[in-house]
Parts: C-alpha cells; structure tokens; sequence
C-alpha cells in the first residue's frame, strides 16, 4: 500500500488494503484463532478448572491473550492504512477499539504505518502461502464435488521431496488447515491416502485428498455432477460454436479475448468436473 501511495496509485491501494481485510484478516486469520480465543471465554468464568490443571488453564489463557494483542495491531495498523481513504470511517472504528498502550487519541493524530523489519519472515511467509493453497484446493474440491456444508470429510495433505521437509509446520497447522477448509480433519502424510477419496494436485510436492466414503450420498451427488457436466458441455458448444464462425477474427479484440478466455475457463472446470466423476464412479460400484 505504502509503494502505490508513493506512485499515486490510488486504485491499487484500495486493491492492497481491501485484499488484507478481506483474503488476509478476515478470511484467515480470524478464523484460525477462533479455537484459541473461545477457550479462554469457555474457561475465563472457572468452568474449566474443573477439566485442566492450572497450569494448562494459564497456558491457555496467556495463548488466547496472544492471539487477542496480534488481533488488535491488525485491526490497529488496518484502519491506520485505510485512513486516507475513508477518514471517518476509520476514526469511528477506530475509537471503538479496546484501551491499549498502542492507541491514540485520535486516529487522526497517529502514524501512518510502516514496514516492521522484525516482524520479517520469508521462510514463514513461504510456508503460510502453501496453507493457503492447500486450503483454496480443499474448498474446490469440496465445491466441485458439490458436498453439502453440512458434511465435514476427513482430508488429506500427501507430501513429497522438499515438502516433507516442512512437516513439523504443517502438523502444527493441521487445525487450522480443518478450520479453514471447514472439514473434520486434516492429515499431512509421507505415504499412500487410505481408499475411498477424491484428490487434487496443489504442487508437484503436495496433493490433496478428501475423503468421500462416508457421510456423502455417492449416487445423488454422481447424478449432480453429471448434470452439471452436461450444462457445462451445452455451454461449451455455444463458444465453440461462436469461435467457428467465420467473421469471428474480424470482431473487436476485447470480445475475441472474452469469448477464448472464457472457452478456457468452462475447459478447466470440466476437467475438475471429469476428474470428480472418475473419483466417484467406483465408490458407487462398491
């Protein structure tokens, strides 16, 4: 954001500041701490003393606190960002903000914020951008196979070569990867994936699998993504079609790039679509 303001590139900064709120604040890390900040309010009231010791009590406590401080300069430096933007806005959320050490006054009156060098962690960022893959893959999939919400599938996370070099984040991760893909748990894994499961290729080093054997009516959701592949195939024809026609090379640039863009597109998704269908065929033979 602070680039684009030096280049006065004010639509990209709205773009970055957006895209931070929304795929980075909201959308990640909002809902990775949701376990570690509910059983702090759980506990805060002594409920929980009667299940852990102290000491874990603590420990949970101070962890919840921890996630709470990094919540805070989140939504802290946020609204410092979005500022020049939408200045009262920000001013009224920002004065709903709980009492820190790290407030102002006003918003009006605080730094504009700027790059922490020790909060600097390639190695990290690199780990954190695969989870969020791995998630984005798991959310497809689960999309593609048109599994209900209300069905949480065991997933899978195969790991080769240099991936499994990483095993110790992603087991730690684990959890945040079942919260983020909204599935009942994730397993990161060096061998074969049980029977049974659908796969996706995030990597050449990382392939997803998801479980369908169990609490997914196999022939109803064949039936649904067979009929989504014979509308996908009807629309298809109509570009293929489209792009036949013998004038076509004469129409305007932009609707020639939309119309091939657009044939890509629905040959990308039917290839998810074919590969989910071979996924679920046996499972029903069985």
């Amino acid at each position: 954001a602070n680039k684009c303001f030096e280049a006065f590139d004010f639509g990209d900064v709205a773009n970055a500041i957006y895209n931070f709120w929304l795929y980075e604040l909201c959308d990640v890390y909002l809902e990775a701490i949701k376990p570690r900040i509910q059983p702090y309010e759980s506990f805060s009231g002594g409920e929980g003393k009667k299940e852990e010791d102290m000491h874990a009590v603590a420990a949970r406590v101070r962890d919840a606190r921890v996630a709470q401080e990094v919540l805070f300069t989140c939504v802290d430096r946020g609204l410092r960002l979005l500022h020049p933007i939408c200045p009262f806005v920000t001013e009224e959320l920002y004065q709903r903000l709980p009492e820190n050490n790290a407030k102002y006054e006003s918003i009006c009156i605080s730094d504009y914020p700027q790059s922490v060098l020790a909060w600097t962690n390639p190695a990290l960022d690199t780990n954190m951008q695969q989870l969020q893959q791995i998630v984005g893959h798991f959310r497809s999939l689960l999309a593609a196979l048109e599994i209900p919400p209300k069905v949480k599938p065991q997933g899978y996370v195969l790991l080769r070569d240099e991936a499994k070099e990483q095993m110790g984040f992603f087991k730690d991760t684990a959890q945040t990867v079942a919260i983020l893909a909204k599935l009942k748990d994730v397993q990161f894994i060096t061998d074969s994936p049980p029977s049974g499961c659908a796969s996706d290729v995030v990597s050449p080093h990382l392939t997803i699998y998801l479980s369908i054997s169990e609490g997914v009516n196999i022939a109803q959701t064949l039936e649904k993504l067979k009929k989504k592949q014979a509308n996908l195939l009807s629309r298809m024809d109509v570009y293929i079609k489209k792009i036949q026609e013998p004038n076509f090379d004469k129409a305007p640039e932009a609707v020639r790039e939309a119309a091939l863009q657009k044939k890509a597109d629905l040959e990308k998704e039917l290839q998810q679509l074919e590969a989910a269908i071979q996924d679920f065929t046996p499972l029903l033979k069985e």
